[in-house]
């Protein structure tokens, strides 16, 4: 992870994930860090490093600097908006750019520290599980020296690795809930908040069923793995603003103030 501080990597927010231009030496260290997937070749790379470069900004900076090392870009890596901001506001080794903020036809737009955690959650569709819950549940289960990966194909959110995903397996599969408190004001429960604005309440009351428990439970015990119910609980809105706040370019930074209790189903 020092290594990764130290890289200083240029992203392009579009959509529900950041894309990372890097040559040879970058793709090791990120695959050696156990972040992001790699999503596209040379060409793809070039496209994004352009697109960027056209931005101005500490990205266009960080892209600037990779051409300068002499290695040609390799390939095009895929953050997730957690791995995303997870590096960038906590690392500090990913500097971004949207391609959302823009104007049609134009220039990314840099992105500042605050602006690439307000552009994450709007980015999250309203369907989806709240990206300040998501982000506090990634953060707190990196925090605790698992690899964090994408769920998706065990029907999960995360699924938790002892060690590289490339030496063993996932042993937890993880499902995040909103605890009775909310995270930036979100009720218990799944479902996103309307019209994706960060900290406006969910559209409907979701809720977890025990079926759905049992579902993922069945599921998880099929693979090989466990099943972990994490509640997110959120601070009040001031602490929740006082983490994005602090810190500086550098690195460093708090994680968005959330705790996080585990209820293990076994």
């Amino acid at each position: 992870m020092p290594a990764l501080v130290q890289a200083r990597l240029g992203a392009l927010l579009d959509g529900d994930a950041a894309w990372v231009p890097v040559n040879d030496g970058l793709a090791r260290l990120l695959e050696g860090s156990c972040v992001g997937t790699p999503a596209g070749g040379p060409a793809a790379a070039a496209g994004v490093a352009a697109d960027l470069a056209a931005g101005g900004g500490a990205a266009a900076a960080a892209v600037a600097s990779l051409a300068s090392v002499g290695d040609p870009l390799a390939c095009l890596v895929r953050l997730s908006l957690e791995e995303a901001v997870f590096c960038g506001l906590v690392l500090g080794g990913v500097v971004a750019a949207s391609a959302a903020a823009a104007q049609p036809g134009g220039a990314p737009t840099p992105l500042s520290a605050d602006a690439l955690w307000a552009a994450a959650c709007a980015a999250r569709s309203p369907s989806a599980l709240p990206f300040p819950v998501s982000y506090a549940a990634f953060h707190h289960c990196r925090a605790k020296g698992w690899v964090v990966r994408s769920g998706l194909r065990y029907g999960a959110d995360f699924a938790l690795y002892p060690g590289h995903p490339a030496a063993s397996h996932a042993a937890l599969l993880v499902l995040a809930l909103a605890g009775p408190a909310g995270a930036r004001g979100v009720v218990v429960g799944r479902g996103g908040s309307a019209g994706g604005t960060a900290g406006a309440p969910p559209s409907r009351p979701p809720s977890i069923q025990w079926l759905d428990i049992e579902i993922g439970n069945r599921l998880a015990c099929q693979v090989g793995k466990r099943l972990l119910l994490l509640y997110v609980s959120g601070g009040a809105e001031g602490e929740d603003r006082e983490g994005e706040a602090g810190g500086g370019a550098g690195g460093g930074r708090s994680a968005p103030a959330a705790t996080a209790a585990l209820a293990r189903i076994t």
